[in-house]
C-alpha cells in the first residue's frame, strides 16, 4: 500500500535485526511505519533491540511516525490495557508494559472488526473512565499535529 502511494519501503524485522541495522534504518529513513501483530511481542522486541529509544528520539526530532494496530498501541504511555485483545504470554521476556510514550492517550483500534472488535469493546467498558481512550475502526486514523489530536474518517 505504501509503495502504491509512491513511497520507497525499507523493511526492518526488529525481532531479528542487529542493533546496527535497527539504528541505521530508523535514522536514515524519512518516515517510521510500525505495523501490527501482537502488541506485547512487538513492544518486547522494540525494547530488546533499542528501537523504542531510537524511535522516540527520531520522533522528538520531528520524524513522522505511523503506527498501525499494535504499532499505534506501542506509541501509548502503557500497553497493559490491550491485553483484552492481545495475548501478553506471547512476550515472555516483557516485564514492563510502558510504551514509547509518543502520545499521551491510549489507542483502541479495530472497533467493529469481526475478530478484534469484541476486545475493543471490552477495553472501552473496562477503561473508558480510567484512561483517555481514542477509539477507531479499521477505516480511521488518529492524526497528531503538535497538541492537536484528530480522528480522521
Amino acid at each position: 500500500m505504501l509503495e502504491a502511494l509512491g513511497l520507497t519501503v525499507d523493511e526492518l524485522e526488529v525481532s531479528t535485526a542487529s542493533g546496527e541495522n535497527v539504528r541505521e534504518k530508523l535514522t536514515k529513513n524519512d518516515i517510521i511505519f510500525v505495523g501490527g501483530g501482537n502488541t506485547f511481542f512487538l513492544l518486547q522486541e522494540l525494547k530488546r533491540s533499542g528501537a523504542d529509544r531510537i524511535i522516540s528520539g527520531e520522533v522528538e526530532k520531528g520524524k513522522l511516525y505511523i503506527g498501525e494496530s499494535a504499532g499505534a498501541i506501542a506509541a501509548c504511555p502503557d500497553i497493559g490495557y490491550s491485553a483484552e485483545m492481545d495475548a501478553p504470554e506471547k512476550a515472555p521476556d516483557l516485564t514492563d508494559y510502558s510504551g514509547m510514550n509518543l502520545v499521551d492517550f491510549y489507542v483502541v483500534p479495530h472497533l467493529g472488526h469481526p475478530e478484534m472488535g469484541p476486545g475493543a469493546e471490552t477495553i472501552i467498558e473496562k477503561y473508558s473512565d480510567k484512561l483517555d481512550l481514542k477509539v477507531i475502526d479499521d477505516y480511521q486514523a488518529i492524526l497528531v499535529e503538535g497538541e492537536q489530536v484528530r480522528i480522521l474518517p
